[in-house]
């Protein structure tokens, strides 16, 4: 739709406040779900393939949330103050923010997935240990 508008009214503002827009909304869904709803929706969507402690779930949503505040507010002040080509160069350059979060991430919680399966792998050889009937 932005890029619509962007291309109908030659104005190049529309796609440049579109991130801004996705971001917020993604961050007010995320604040909604976490403290109006009391759901996760992280876990919601990845607790079937990851096995976290709920706080882990909840510092995860909140990392998020203030994620796509900080980029929302990023991408708004690089397309107020700066020209078209320079957000072009931020849109095309940026990938080292979502990647280093991303990152940032999986070393947080990479000690509760290995705490997990290894609490998987006790319980498994208790089940074995345990006589049929």
């Amino acid at each position: 739709m932005f890029g619509s508008l962007t291309l109908l009214l030659h104005d190049d503002t529309f796609i440049k406040w579109k991130p801004t827009l996705l971001y917020t909304g993604l961050a007010v869904a995320l604040a909604f779900a976490l403290w109006v709803m009391k759901k996760s929706f992280l876990k919601l969507l990845l607790g079937s393939q990851l096995v976290l402690p709920d706080s882990v779930w909840m510092r995860l949503n909140v990392a998020w949330i203030a994620y796509c505040l900080f980029m929302a507010g990023l991408n708004a002040y690089v397309a107020l103050y700066f020209s078209t080509d320079t957000w072009m160069n931020f849109k095309l350059w940026g990938y080292v923010f979502p990647l280093s979060f991303i990152v940032a991430q999986g070393i947080y919680i990479a000690p509760f997935i290995k705490a997990a399966s290894e609490k998987q792998e006790l319980d498994k050889q208790e089940l074995d240990k345990t006589p049929s009937p």
